[in-house]
């Protein structure tokens, strides 16, 4: 066989696999969206009903407005995202214990809480409030905070999660835990 001839065979068997792999793609387009929705996404939650929701949606809303008027994208709630923000204000409740980083461990407790819901990020941050019941004040308190502006005028973040929880917070009696988390997904 000549070079002309090999070459021929070669581009033949190349064409040959690649219709191949195409015709495989077609039928198995379902299964690979679904492997690859199962790996790369995550998981959706149910937030519980003590969760002030009306008091997340304005959080959000406020979040979002501060954010357009810098020219920022705006933030998507992502329910993972929330479900972990529920587990921190709980944990904050339940231990009486208002801080980012773990007292045991040193530990940063958001990124714990985000990888325990199984939500999957390139980075994270948190925002904390306490004792404030009006969502516009704790948006306005973040944005005097400069860490905490950070986190809500960040480029790097596209998705949110919110819970507002009231309970008991050392002695005071209905105390409004605020916790926002942010993601990159």
């Amino acid at each position: 066989m000549n070079k002309y001839g090999l070459r021929l065979l070669l581009v033949g068997a190349l064409l040959s696999s690649g219709l191949t792999l195409i015709i495989v793609g077609l039928i198995y387009r379902s299964d690979l969206h679904a492997y690859i929705d199962a790996k790369y996404t995550s998981p959706i939650f149910r937030i519980p009903e003590q969760v002030n929701r009306d008091f997340v949606i304005d959080i959000i809303d406020r979040t979002n407005t501060e954010r357009k008027k810098m020219s920022l994208p705006l933030l998507k709630e992502n329910s993972a995202l929330s479900y972990a923000a529920y587990l921190r204000a709980k944990d904050i409740l339940d231990n009486q214990d208002f801080s980012h980083i773990s007292s045991k461990s040193g530990g940063i407790k958001a990124q714990k809480v985000i990888q325990i819901v199984g939500y999957r990020y390139s980075e994270a941050g948190e925002n904390l409030a306490m004792g404030i019941d009006d969502p516009n004040e704790v948006v306005a308190q973040w944005i005097a905070s400069p860490e905490h502006k950070d986190n809500l005028f960040s480029k790097s973040f596209n998705e949110t999660g919110v819970a507002v929880l009231n309970g008991k917070f050392q002695s005071q009696d209905n105390t409004d835990v605020v916790v926002q988390l942010f993601g990159h997904y």
